[in-house]
């Protein structure tokens, strides 16, 4: 389908500079931005990239931060209707170049060094001059009277990468429509308002980053962008921030290094999701006072699909929440979660188009494991492809991690199998300490024992690589299975 086909929808950020064009709607760093400035500069330079020659489909990768100008360069590509392809920043360059490759991009924006970018045949487009200042086409008056722009609804607008914890990363292609449909369904859960100020926590390259901004837009709420410099507690507290969205190993730090519980007073919703999370960890939060709301989403569903409502019973707070309106769910005979609605990915993305890939009656599989009440709360137990099977019983690794995070001085923890000739696999688990504590490997197998039945104890315990969930807070489980099995075939020494 081309970027014209189909039904149409009102961009997001035109309609939000239409309704409320002199609110803040970018805070922090760069000052105040209303969504009148911002739409004048999506504008600018959605029409450079079409005087660059672009055409609407056109895949084109960009090198986005967490800054306001990235902000402004995804909006314009989607305007522009080009298919935006975030790159992964904290992969090395020969990654991205390759990742642009493989999604068949024609150019690529790239803030920075282009070495090595044209080499692939790719063409460059550096950011520094598709941004600079000059005038702005078509950019809404400030009493808003300008016309709409209608953006196609259902063709590719994003390319995001998934987290490949386990496997080669597959390239989710999302609508603007399920981009849409899925802040929506959030925005209905948590009560969005305009309000609010969302600090832009997790990285546009991940689904979650995205989605911050598209829930933003449609509830007139401003994005914050804080400075590097900062952690998460300083700038919340700095730019009164009420909308937090965390991995659990953000969580996990802002609870480790101190922070005050009125150091995040001015939270509303403080999301959790993109991992497990331990009980103990949410429990540590929510006795400070912090407004934890524990979520399950997938890059194919555009973000969440179940959430921890603000008000509910306190033993619901540990589940995964309730499945959002709009989100359809159902646990299929084996334990897997299904999901769909109208957030639900176009397909992933080969050879320059989308592949759809549902079961025969229409649901996606996830390839979780959980299991969902009559009241639509889920409780997620683990990826289905992480199993383990030790002397013929079936170990979910989450479960024994989440154990493992619930005892003292432990900051992360990851188990992986490794080959064993009487059980067939046997449990190791790598576990990080907070601070330079050492590990106590005799007195993690006792705790976890009056915990665990005896099978599910890792036979060994060996320090967490710091760079294993250097990929937006996912750890790398193949490399850890492989370091794994060389350090047994090592008799457990260092490889």
């Amino acid at each position: 389908m081309s970027a014209g086909a189909g039904p149409r929808l009102s961009c997001p950020l035109r309609s939000a500079a239409l309704r409320w064009p002199e609110a803040a709607a970018v805070v922090g760093v760069p000052g105040t931005v209303t969504f009148r400035e911002w739409d004048a500069q999506v504008s600018r330079v959605a029409a450079r990239l079409s005087a660059l020659g672009l055409r609407a489909g056109d895949v084109v990768a960009l090198t986005l931060f967490s800054d306001y100008p990235s902000l402004v360069l995804l909006l314009a590509t989607l305007r522009a209707e080009l298919i935006a392809c975030p790159l992964h920043l904290r992969n090395p360059v020969a990654l991205q170049i390759a990742q642009a490759v493989r999604v068949g991009a024609v150019a690529a924006v790239v803030a920075g060094a282009t070495d090595g970018w044209r080499e692939a045949g790719l063409r460059v487009i550096p950011m520094e001059e598709l941004l600079q200042e000059g005038r702005a086409p078509h950019a809404p008056s400030a009493s808003g009277a300008a016309d709409d722009i209608a953006l196609a609804a259902q063709a590719p607008a994003t390319l995001v990468y998934t987290s490949g914890s386990t496997a080669v990363p597959k390239v989710a292609a999302l609508s603007l429509a399920n981009h849409l449909a899925n802040a929506a369904a959030s925005n209905r859960q948590h009560g969005l308002l305009a309000t609010d100020r969302w600090l832009l926590s997790l990285p546009l390259y991940h689904v979650g980053g995205l989605a911050i901004v598209f829930r933003c837009l449609l509830a007139g709420a401003a994005v914050v962008i804080a400075d590097a410099r900062d952690d998460l507690a300083a700038a919340t507290q700095r730019w009164g921030a009420t909308q937090l969205s965390l991995v659990p190993t953000q969580l996990a730090r802002l609870l480790n290094q101190g922070t005050r519980a009125d150091g995040m007073q001015t939270l509303r919703n403080l999301l959790l999701g993109g991992a497990p999370a331990a009980d103990a960890v949410v429990a540590a939060a929510l006795a400070r006072g912090w407004p934890v709301r524990k979520t399950y989403g997938l890059t194919e569903m555009a973000s969440q699909v179940t959430s921890v409502p603000p008000v509910c019973a306190d033993a619901q707070r540990y589940t995964g929440g309730r499945v959002l309106t709009g989100c359809e769910v159902r646990i299929a005979q084996d334990g897997e979660i299904h999901v769909r609605g109208p957030m639900l990915f176009l397909g992933y993305w080969e050879d320059g188009k989308s592949r759809p890939c549902l079961t025969t009656d229409g649901w996606f599989a996830t390839g979780d494991v959980g299991e969902l009440d009559a009241a639509g709360w889920i409780r997620v137990r683990g990826r289905r492809d992480n199993l383990i099977i030790s002397g013929g019983e079936n170990v979910q690794p989450e479960e024994v991690e989440l154990a493992l995070a619930g005892l003292p001085g432990i900051a992360l923890a990851v188990v992986v199998p490794v080959p064993d000739v009487e059980f067939g696999q046997r449990l190791v688990a790598f576990v990080r300490m907070h601070g330079d504590a050492d590990i106590q490997r005799e007195a993690l197998a006792r705790q976890l024992a009056g915990l665990l039945p005896r099978f599910k104890v890792p036979v060994a315990f060996y320090p967490l690589p710091v760079d294993a969930d250097a990929r937006g807070g996912k750890v790398q489980r193949a490399a850890l299975i492989k370091a794994a099995r060389a350090l047994q075939a090592n008799n457990g020494a260092p490889a």
